[in-house]
């Protein structure tokens, strides 16, 4: 799934905020030095790593939660756990400091309650601080990705509409073909699947993701047209568990995988071709061997779809090996997306 990571922004704020922030806290904690003299300097360095590990520390707890339980679709937990982290820090400090204190027989806390609180406030602060960067860096990227989103859809459709068929003229044409074909069964079984994948196709184009289930529906109808075409010289297993079903994935871009196997792979008796799709990890993976075809020129127009489109839908890039020119294996993250 999508995975948050720190961002350039965030290290650039970390490199100029903690040494600011570590400043500006020796003029509000309570300590045994007067102002700009060495004691205070010393009080700065100090002050400035201690600030660094509750940036860090809160930095890391943020990224975590984000990650594990992000906003949109955990966020009681993500907030309950983020408030308890801070809480755990706080406690860890505050025993630390009573422990020193009473190891150095200092009997008066009161500094150490008021320095207690500030630190309190500080991680605090610093871990709202991130919060809020998060949700800012978000909210660019995914606006960015909308207007890019937007024009690409506009194009697409631009492209449809200049090639489309009438799409009742279409399907009045196989339903008249399939009343010719009369009791020929697998003439029947080819115009009915034909039939289901153009309407798939042309039901889909204004659609940018689908279900696992749905695409997996789909291949099915696809490769039983090119199973009529080679026989037993291409086979196809898909081994999804049901678990993985509601999630999602660029329309079509199984049966576009599917066809580029198809196309630039040698398919023979001597040679036959295997497809498999099945999940791991997070990625669903569509796998054959590779034979290619010599007489192919692959220009990678649909790897490059694929790709262009998940910069669009996730962080998560799609993977593409070839195995020692023996295996091709293209791997797409599965989407969550709530409904």
């Amino acid at each position: 799934m999508t995975q948050f990571k720190e961002s350039r922004l965030s290290k650039n704020i970390k490199l100029v905020g903690i040494p600011i922030l570590g400043f500006l806290l020796t003029f509000v904690m309570n300590n045994p030095y007067e102002l700009f003299t060495l004691g205070h300097l010393a009080g700065i360095v100090i002050s400035i790593i201690f600030t660094g590990i509750y940036w860090l520390l809160c930095n890391y707890i943020v990224t975590y939660l984000w990650n594990k339980y992000p906003w949109h679709i955990s966020p009681l937990k993500h907030l309950l756990i983020e408030i308890g982290l801070i809480i755990l820090i706080f406690l860890s400090i505050s025993v630390s400091s009573f422990l020193l204190g009473k190891y150095e027989q200092r009997g008066d806390y009161t500094n150490a309650e008021y320095n207690l609180t500030i630190i309190f406030l500080t991680i605090f602060l610093i871990t709202t601080f991130h919060e809020a960067l998060f949700f800012y860096i978000q909210w660019q990227e995914h606006f960015k990705k909308s207007a890019l989103l937007e024009k690409a859809n506009v194009e697409a459709k631009y492209d449809v509409l200049k090639t489309q068929v009438n799409p009742h003229f279409l399907f009045n044409s196989l339903n008249t073909l399939l009343s010719f074909v009369g009791d020929n069964k697998e003439a029947g079984n080819y115009i009915e699947n034909m039939s289901d994948f153009l309407r798939y196709t042309l039901n889909s184009k204004d659609e940018e993701i689908k279900s696992i289930e749905e695409e997996i529906k789909i291949v099915e109808k696809y490769f039983y047209l090119q199973k009529s075409r080679f026989g037993n010289n291409i086979d196809l297993q898909i081994k999804v568990a049901d678990d993985y079903k509601d999630f999602c994935i660029p329309t079509l871009s199984l049966q576009m995988l599917v066809e580029n196997a198809i196309k630039h792979n040698i398919i023979s008796k001597s040679k036959p071709l295997k497809i498999k799709i099945f999940v791991q990890g997070d990625y669903i993976i569509v796998e054959n061997n590779y034979q290619k075809r010599t007489d192919v020129n692959s220009t990678k127009q649909g790897l490059n779809n694929i790709t262009d489109r998940y910069k669009f839908l996730s962080k998560n890039s799609v993977n593409i090996i070839n195995e020692q020119e023996s295996r091709f294996i293209v791997e797409l993250p599965m989407l969550i997306f709530e409904k």
